[in-house]
Parts: structure tokens; sequence; C-alpha cells
């Protein structure tokens, strides 16, 4: 874990965009990890969620997993009252993240670069919302996830190049 962590610490040379400065996913998952420990030690402070593995992103989109495969990974006591799920994925080196609110009943697709937003990805947003919405969510008695209004949001913080 620790050369994984060393890409946090770098800082490229002005526009220098190496792989090695990248975070792989060993990180971002150990980071929606420790959430998920803060919020389970701290349940009034945090709102109930879960993070899947960005792996589960990879299977769906590649379709080396079927929906149904993916599906049977998951126990209903993880998701079960859960009020949003969160899934990090990498897209050629750039990370995403699409993410469900179960009270709110609410979809989004959180971009940090602006012009990759709407005509980027659009393949893997839709498979990973139908996942989402007619595999997953029925799945926790959420029948009527198809409805759910999906939103591409331009309200979070920008990446810079």
């Amino acid at each position: 874990m620790g050369e994984n962590l060393t890409p946090l610490l770098m800082v490229p040379h002005c526009d220098e965009t190496l792989i090695e400065y990248y975070i792989d996913d060993s990180v971002v998952n150990t980071y929606f990890k420790l959430l998920k420990k803060r919020s389970d030690k701290f349940p009034n402070v945090y709102i109930k969620h879960y993070s899947f593995d960005s792996l589960i992103a990879t299977c769906l989109i590649e379709g080396s997993k079927s929906e149904d495969e993916v599906l049977a990974w998951f126990k209903d006591e993880k998701l079960r009252g859960v009020h949003k799920l969160f899934l990090p994925m990498c897209l050629s080196a750039h990370w995403v993240l699409f993410c469900v609110d179960t009270k709110e009943k609410k979809i989004s697709w959180l971009d940090p670069i602006p012009s990759s937003r709407i005509m980027s990805n659009s393949v893997e947003k839709e498979k990973i919302f139908q996942w989402f919405t007619l595999y997953l969510l029925p799945q926790f008695g959420y029948n009527d996830a198809e409805k759910w209004p999906f939103e591409v949001r331009t309200d979070i913080p920008k990446q810079e190049k």
C-alpha cells in the first residue's frame, strides 16, 4: 500500500502528466473503506452509505461478469437502509463517481472535468445506470428506480488540467 500512496505526495513539474502521478484503484477503494469505518464508528454523525469497489464498474463495463454475477456479490444486510451508494470508477485514467441517493430517489454522475461531463463516457454511464436501476435497486425494494432522475452534476469542484 505504501507505494500506492506515493502519487498523493508527488507534485508534477509544470504541465507534466506521467502515469506515475495517477492514483490507482487501491488508493481510491481504501479511501472509501475509511469513510465507511468512520460512519460506522459515528452513526449519528454521518449518513449511512455503502461504497462499491471500483472493480464492479470494470466488470460491468467490460462485460467480464454478467449483471447477475455482479449482483450476487452483495449481501442484503450490507445494503439495507443505506441512504447513499457510491461507485468510483476510473475511465481512461480519469476518476468519476456514480452516486445513488435512495432517500431522495436520485442518481448522479460526478465528473470533475467539465468538458467530459456530457460528451464522454455515454456507454459507460448507461451500463452502470442500467445495472443499478434494473438489477441492484429493485433487489432492495426500489422497484421504481428506472424512473428516478439521472443527473450529470455541475455543482462540484472542477479539476484543472
